[in-house]
């Protein structure tokens, strides 16, 4: 006769003994690692999977998108009100995050010669420090449901702050890229940095580094391909194609050519991320898993993706230099959003509604 046992477990479900059947109403929400074990009494099996609590109904929200129009300052294009001049000087480095963890994305801007700025809630900027640094990204380490900014202070390596003012050195060295995304499905983000010459890192747990690969890459971005709650990592590996870091666990070849930008959305609401690449010299292409794409046969000069009409699906924002900014909408029309081409672009959900 063979007995279940579960370990856990979200609250509110129990596994029968007998049958193995799991029951009952979890809550509450979040990520559990949940280990399952069968025995004969003499012998035992054991597999471990994460489960993923979600709300019964998750309201929509429309995605938001911060643009540097350079010398013209920063400028808020809301989902469902229009422009909005943010700050008249032209910014270093942007990034977004809900830095406080109240479900509304902060921007985080590094204004040259006047320091680290946050546009906290859509409301009040406050000065994070009076250094300038060379590149940020935003990481939830925590699991906490705040982002957390990483920079890098050229000279003084790569630091992690925390909102409330907590500083923590990650590494003397500077990164030449960033991503983040939560690699092993534990609620928490993975850090990834490409440290020139060094190869590529990734900061697991928030408390330990490993190494990934010895290669530099010249792209990368994060995505769940699969939709298993685990992110996948992709790379452009010089003179080596496209790459996958597949289920934390394996390398996978996406590609032979290398790519020249990278990023990820769900473009059809299915719960997978496409990746969304530009092949220089051969235009705009999305992976869904199966087939190929082209989306635009132009090479453009930066992408970014964001929920912008609040369908669920992932809508594509591209500088075309010249051409201006355009939205590939709904995975099925171009609609120009701007005839001006942005330094930089971020998406979040900067307004509370």
């Amino acid at each position: 006769m063979l007995r279940f046992s579960a370990t856990g477990l979200p609250s509110g479900l129990s596994i029968d003994s007998a049958s193995g059947v799991i029951a009952g109403t979890a809550s509450p929400e979040g990520t559990f690692l949940v280990t399952v074990t069968v025995s004969d009494g003499a012998l035992s099996v054991s597999r471990s999977f994460t489960w993923t609590v979600q709300p019964a109904s998750t309201p929509k929200r429309s995605t938001d998108m911060a643009f540097d129009f350079g010398g013209d300052g920063i400028w808020l294009k809301y989902a469902d009100t229009g422009w909005r001049k943010l700050h008249s000087t032209n910014p270093e480095e942007i990034a977004s995050g809900d830095v406080d963890g109240n479900g509304q994305s902060d921007l985080i801007v590094d204004f040259g010669g006047q320091g680290l700025w946050v546009w906290l809630n859509d409301s009040v900027w406050f000065q994070l420090d009076t250094w300038n640094s060379a590149a940020i990204a935003t990481a939830n380490v925590d699991g906490n449901g705040r982002s957390a900014v990483v920079f890098d202070f050229p000279g003084y390596g790569t630091w992690l702050w925390r909102y409330g003012g907590e500083w923590s050195q990650l590494d003397w060295r500077s990164p030449r890229g960033m991503a983040a995304g939560d690699l092993d499905g534990d609620g928490r983000d993975e850090l990834v940095i490409d440290f020139a010459g060094a190869g590529l890192w990734a900061w697991r747990n928030n408390n330990s580094w490993s190494k990934l690969h010895d290669q530099d890459v010249t792209a990368m971005a994060v995505g769940d391909l699969d939709g298993n709650g685990r992110a996948e990592l992709l790379l452009s590996f010089p003179g080596a194609g496209t790459w996958v870091w597949r289920d934390n666990a394996s390398w996978w070849q996406l590609h032979n050519m290398g790519s020249a930008l990278i990023t990820t959305g769900d473009l059809d609401g299915n719960g997978q991320n496409e990746a969304i690449i530009d092949f220089a010299g051969y235009g705009i292409w999305a992976w869904n898993g199966a087939v190929w794409s082209q989306l635009d046969n132009k090479d453009p000069e930066a992408i970014t993706t964001g929920d912008l009409d609040g369908n669920g699906r992932s809508d594509v924002v591209i500088d075309f230099g010249a051409g201006g900014l355009w939205g590939w909408w709904n995975n099925a029309t171009w609609t120009q959003l701007h005839s001006q081409s942005p330094e930089a672009s971020v998406a979040g959900k900067f307004k509370q509604r």
